[in-house]
């Protein structure tokens, strides 16, 4: 199956100040600049009968104490595959480790292009590693299951 990024899209930005107690009580490491928290999932396109299309949905968080201000996102990297699929390829090891490898890099240069072009300096995230991850995943879909 040949799978394709299509289109990357921010469906949600939020740029605020943090009030200086929400700063102070930021816990960082010693070598760490800011906190960032992040999670992603995996989707079909609402439409049922749409069964070659999947979009990962990142959700990210960023606090950032030494400017004082917190940016959170919801953005999307939509797939596009040659064949059809069915639900259960969504927990595939691609779908949650290859294809949010992928869109990732693409969130990360939006964040650092939009803070930079709002005034803060330009914040690298940090790699992922998707493989584990993935196998955090995995064990939070077999509790539920």
């Amino acid at each position: 199956m040949n799978i394709s990024l299509v289109s990357t899209k921010a469906l949600k930005i939020e740029l605020e100040p943090l009030l200086e107690e929400e700063a102070t009580e930021i816990e960082l490491d010693e070598d760490e600049e800011f906190d960032f928290r992040f999670d992603y999932s995996a989707h079909r396109p609402d439409t049922l009968d749409v069964r070659n299309k999947f979009a990962i949905a990142f959700k990210a968080l960023i606090q950032y104490p030494k400017d004082s201000v917190q940016f959170s996102i919801v953005f999307l990297a939509q797939f596009h595959t040659d064949d059809d699929f069915e639900d259960e390829y969504l927990n595939s090891k691609f779908a949650l480790i290859n294809a949010p490898a992928i869109g990732y890099p693409f969130l990360r240069a939006f964040i650092a292009n939009t803070l930079v072009l709002a005034g803060y300096e330009q914040l690298m995230l940090p790699t992922i590693n998707f493989v584990k991850l993935y196998e955090h995943k995995l064990e939070q879909i077999n509790q539920t299951e």
